[in-house]
């Protein structure tokens, strides 16, 4: 139930004013100082003091507004109410932050996955889950039966399971169970054969079957599998295969392969439309798609190379996505201003294939497509809270396109708080 304006006017003006402006959004995000969560050794990380940031600037804004109608004799005491509530939950969400952080650090257990195709491969996967800080192990040895099916997440090209922090941090804080991976050429040593087993293979075979068999491994029966940029390759590739059968939803955000780009073209357009005309120029997609992680990132490689010729040819034609395996439903989301994903030829090619998937049989779940109006390539990664938002609720709608305004998904968890209903 929507608030009425009076009541709903404060929160909606701090959201408005804690969103940095003019060249205060090309040069800062607001971090917090780089300080160590306590009782640990461990350094907050980028998004996470992004986070705390936003806190501080709602307490900040909320504390000036309440001064200004002192100052014009207006009543303060409804605003007085709701900063004293807002700073409870911030409290409590402080706290989740820290917890999330060290996760990506303690809560990771080492899979060895060995094929044939692949070699062999030891990769750590976090797990991220709020419910209980000791796992599924806890909760078990507690007699609850967790009955969520949780998010496998794959990030873009050549990531490592921090720099996919912003999209995974929030799922979980949404109260999803979050398993989050990474590619072999993102870790320190990476087999020596895998760069030429990638480079003679040159689609994203190799990369969902190191999926599946980390999926299988870690003895996840059942996952929510979700891609982003060069992951969205590997899980549609993955949801390919009629014999993996432990995908309940399958989330793809900003899906690449579906034409042919050429390499010359997909670089430019990463590398200068999204990158220097954007990055430069939004401190919060930098801190969140470039600076998150990148300490744990290894160098650049060959195989990030092959990565991206892979990325730049077509693998996925309405026929092969008709056939997409998925228990529930299907979610392909991508921006009106991706430079990676064009969006009118994204829905035509989608359309088909959800067309081709209800020709051959009515029963099948058909395929969602959700456009974001504003959204570039990188707004998964900036607008996260309001994706697992999105994400939560289930789609009842009989409409095949729903489309989104990027304004209406909040870039921080602050920003939720101020946006859901308060309890007071």
């Amino acid at each position: 139930m929507p608030q009425e304006k009076s009541e709903s006017y404060f929160p909606e003006e701090i959201k408005k004013l804690i969103e940095p402006n003019g060249l205060e959004r090309v040069t800062s995000a607001g971090l917090t100082r780089e300080t160590r969560i306590p009782g640990t050794d461990i350094k907050r990380d980028p998004v996470f003091r992004f986070e705390r940031g936003q806190i501080l600037r709602a307490y900040k804004h909320m504390r000036e507004q309440i001064r200004l109608s002192s100052a014009q004799g207006a009543d303060q005491e409804s605003q007085r109410a709701y900063l004293s509530e807002f700073r409870e939950r911030a409290r409590q969400l402080e706290k989740d932050l820290d917890e999330l952080n060290k996760q990506f650090y303690s809560n990771v257990r080492q899979i060895e996955v060995e094929t044939s195709s692949v070699g062999r491969h030891v990769l750590p996967l976090v797990e991220l889950d709020l419910r209980s800080s000791g796992g599924q192990e806890k909760a078990d040895a507690e007699g609850e039966k967790d009955e969520r099916i949780p998010y496998f997440v794959v990030g873009g090209i050549g990531t490592n399971a921090h720099e996919t922090a912003a999209l995974a941090s929030s799922l979980a804080l949404a109260g999803n169970k979050v398993y989050v991976s990474s590619y072999p050429e993102s870790l320190p040593q990476v087999p020596k054969d895998w760069g030429e087993r990638v480079g003679q293979n040159r689609t994203y075979a190799l990369h969902a079957e190191v999926v599946k068999e980390t999926i299988k491994n870690a003895g996840l029966e059942r996952v929510n599998l979700m891609g982003f940029s060069m992951g969205t390759g590997v899980v549609m590739e993955a949801a390919s295969d009629k014999n993996f059968d432990r995908i309940q939803d399958l989330v793809v955000l900003e899906p690449v392969s579906i034409e042919d780009k050429g390499v010359v073209k997909l670089f430019y357009d990463f590398f200068w439309r999204q990158g220097a005309m954007r990055f430069l120029l939004n401190a919060e997609q930098r801190v969140k798609a470039l600076e998150q992680g990148r300490s744990q990132s290894k160098s650049l490689s060959p195989v990030f190379i092959t990565d991206g010729q892979i990325i730049s040819h077509k693998h996925f034609d309405p026929e092969k996505l008709s056939r997409l395996n998925a228990h529930g439903e299907i979610k392909i989301m991508f921006g009106t201003e991706s430079p990676i994903v064009d969006a009118a030829k994204a829905t035509q090619i989608f359309s088909e294939a959800n067309q081709l998937r209800l020709d051959r049989d009515p029963q099948n779940p058909p395929i969602h497509l959700y456009k974001v109006n504003g959204g570039d390539h990188s707004w998964p990664l900036v607008n996260a809270a309001g994706l697992a938002y999105i994400l939560a609720e289930p789609h009842e709608s009989d409409e095949y396109v729903t489309t989104i305004d990027r304004e209406y998904l909040e870039n921080s968890a602050a920003k939720a708080l101020l946006s859901r209903p308060t309890t007071a």
